[in-house]
């Protein structure tokens, strides 16, 4: 489900199957809704569930960012990636990510490929944009309250115009702040479904107007009702079982199988 990170893929054994809109470069999306296959990847920011497989067997590391640090460690701004599914050597040169890779599977302790991974990507150092501390002050006051805040009186708070504070936002998150602020509502209405509070309950907890706006949005943001994503979250399978993908959110349901490309239709994960 919509999470408000964007996700570096790397993959060390195996393949992974994504479904939904795919990408023809960076910055470009197609209308596409088959599948494709993946060792390595960066999934942007989006407001659409994904939903992915494999084969039975995949062994990697996931990264998460805080949409602003993309350009950071990318050096990327964050909307050239929004909705997006890009294979990792669009993003970072064929020969830097091959090497990374390479580095990886030859690393002997996970505990030396994250501690790779700190050298590699979050230490290359690259300046920060002047504006980045008041878009993520204005990030932080949308998680505490998502659906409580107008955009005027959020650039108001943040020292912006209202149009400044939209294209700065735009640029360094990959979303409008009221975009961001459907992700992040969405985030707070999954907690409490997952908390067992009934849908009403999370409707209102999460500053839905009612519940009909709330099956609404998780209709177009999580792809099923709230009560078919309790029951996907519910699913008990052979394997490891469903984790999150991080402390704090709320990212992942068993789907449906991936019937086309998959040899054992293999129950999938949306994300």
């Amino acid at each position: 489900m919509p999470d408000g990170t964007v996700s570096i893929v790397l993959t060390l054994e195996g393949q992974l199957q994504i479904m939904g809109p795919t990408p023809s470069g960076v910055g470009h999306s197609t209308k596409d809704s088959g599948y494709r296959l993946f060792r390595s990847l960066v999934v942007g920011v989006h407001t659409v569930p994904r939903l992915g497989g494999h084969d039975g067997r995949w062994c990697g590391v996931a990264i998460l960012l805080a949409p602003w640090s993309v350009r950071t460690v990318l050096g990327l701004a964050a909307h050239e990636l929004t909705d997006q599914i890009v294979d990792l050597d669009e993003v970072l040169s064929h020969t830097f990510s091959g090497e990374l890779l390479e580095r990886l599977g030859e690393a002997r302790s996970w505990a030396d490929r994250f501690a790779l991974l700190d050298r590699t990507l979050v230490r290359r150092p690259r300046p920060e944009p002047t504006s980045l501390p008041r878009v993520v002050s204005a990030w932080r006051e949308l998680e505490r309250r998502p659906a409580g805040v107008l955009v005027p009186r959020l650039a108001d708070e943040v020292g912006w115009g209202r149009r400044r504070l939209e294209s700065c936002f735009r640029e360094q998150i990959g979303l409008s702040p009221g975009n961001a602020a459907r992700v992040l509502r969405l985030q707070h209405a999954l907690h409490r479904l997952v908390e067992g509070g009934s849908v009403a309950e999370a409707a209102t907890a999460a500053g839905y107007f009612d519940q009909p706006h709330l099956n609404h949005e998780f209709r177009r943001m999580v792809g099923r009702t709230p009560t078919e994503f309790l029951r996907a979250r519910r699913l008990r399978l052979p394997g490891p079982p469903l984790e999150d993908r991080a402390p704090g959110l709320i990212t992942s349901a068993v789907a449906s199988p991936l019937r086309t490309g998959t040899r054992q239709g293999r129950p999938a994960r949306t994300s």
